[in-house]
């Protein structure tokens, strides 16, 4: 609790720390190094900093969502350079008000896809990030990217859910792609895309994706992936509006047409 002041949690140890209580301190969470588990319901009261090393052959900076409703529904969350945020567990769901990426690190030596900074809904079943507000990348890497995806393996039915509302996506930094968006499914509102930068679409899962509408603003939007866009990027009920900013691109693996 503050107990008067404002108080915030720092990690900072090449260790794993554990929230296994509800907490009220209203100062930020900032994981500088090393693990933090969220572990109960209301574990984590404010915003969320974590703060990964822009040098990808140093460990990662992580905090791991292993409960539902573990972080306030209206936390943003900042990952800097090669931080993750994991959901853990199989039947886990969280609400944010943003996510936001800033990248400046990697390098042409070594920039291995696992230091990528990321959002994973990590190899389990009905995991669910809901965002309510905005979602941000500034990526001026030219060798790693922001990533909000699935794990893999025994991820099942994953889903990024806009809270019922219109999430605005604002991309840009110098990289030639500010944001990945890869394997998951998009359901419940609309997106809409701002910034200059672009950001990639593919290998969704198109049968639960069912969001309302994408709204390209400014920027471009990249589907990838094999078969048609219906298969790789949206559902078949989602229509894709295009401003005088906007683009769209197909990339090499890419056909079919879109909604």
């Amino acid at each position: 609790t503050n107990n008067g002041s404002v108080v915030s949690l720092v990690v900072a140890a090449p260790h794993q720390l554990t929230l296994s209580g509800a907490n009220t301190y209203s100062g930020n969470t900032i994981v500088n190094e090393g693990n933090l588990n969220l572990a109960v319901a209301n574990a984590l009261p404010g915003n969320l900093i974590i703060n990964g090393y822009s040098n990808p052959q140093l460990l990662n900076s992580t905090a791991i969502i292993a409960v539902s409703n573990a972080t306030s529904s209206t936390a943003n969350v900042t990952i800097n350079n090669a931080g993750s945020l994991y959901i853990s567990n199989a039947n886990t769901s969280d609400t944010v008000q943003s996510i936001n990426f800033v990248n400046n690190g990697g390098n042409a030596i070594s920039a291995p896809s696992d230091n990528n900074p990321e959002v994973m809904l990590d190899y389990a079943a009905n995991q669910m990030l809901t965002v309510t507000g905005s979602i941000n990348a500034t990526n001026n890497s030219q060798f790693t990217t922001p990533t909000i995806q699935a794990g893999g393996g025994g991820s099942v039915n994953p889903i990024l859910n806009l809270g019922g509302g219109t999430v605005t996506v604002n991309i840009s930094g110098t990289a030639p792609v500010g944001l990945a968006i890869t394997a998951l499914g998009i359901q419940n509102g609309s997106m809409l895309k701002t910034g200059p930068g672009a950001m990639a679409i593919g290998g969704l899962n198109y049968s639960n994706t069912t969001f309302t509408s994408l709204e390209i603003s400014q920027g471009a939007v990249i589907f990838s992936g094999s078969g048609s866009t219906t298969e790789v990027g949206m559902g078949s009920n989602t229509t894709t509006t295009v401003d005088l900013g906007g683009s769209v691109y197909l990339d090499n693996t890419t056909s079919g047409t879109e909604n």
